[in-house]
């Protein structure tokens, strides 16, 4: 690589959640967001954390050129690429492994800010699974 990238993470020390996953997908969804940052000419990424309505949501954002606005929903689909020698299998594999899990894979849309940002949501897992069965009788 001639590229040097520096990766940042930002989570709040005051707070953890759990979620149920299968980390190694996960870990891949969040390693295809930085390989297409950096294939995008990001310099700067950052990837940092929320707990926000049941859900931890991961954010990755890049100092990329970003995403055209009319773009942000078809790179999702599979063969859909931004980029020359892009397969377009990415984002629609990671959207399908968020969604897999219950959470999805969103462009988070700020067109104040440069770059690109994407975000993996996903549920929190209950601390008690008696209280889960619950609220799912309830309904």
């Amino acid at each position: 690589i001639d590229q040097q990238v520096t990766v940042q993470q930002i989570s709040p020390a005051d707070r953890s959640s759990t979620i149920r996953a299968n980390v190694e997908a996960l870990v891949s969804v969040v390693q295809n967001a930085i390989d297409n940052a950096i294939g995008a000419g990001a310099n700067h990424i950052q990837i940092y954390c929320q707990d926000e309505n049941a859900l931890v949501k991961i954010f990755i954002q890049d100092d990329g050129p970003g995403v055209p606005a009319k773009k942000r929903t078809e790179i999702f689909e599979p063969f859909v690429s931004g980029r020359s020698n892009g397969t377009g299998l990415g984002l629609a594999i990671g959207r399908a492994v968020c969604r897999a899990h219950g959470g999805d894979l969103v462009f988070a849309d700020d067109d104040k800010r440069q770059g690109a940002c994407f975000c993996l949501a996903l549920p929190i897992m209950a601390e008690d699974f008696d209280e889960v069965a619950e609220l799912k009788q309830a309904f």
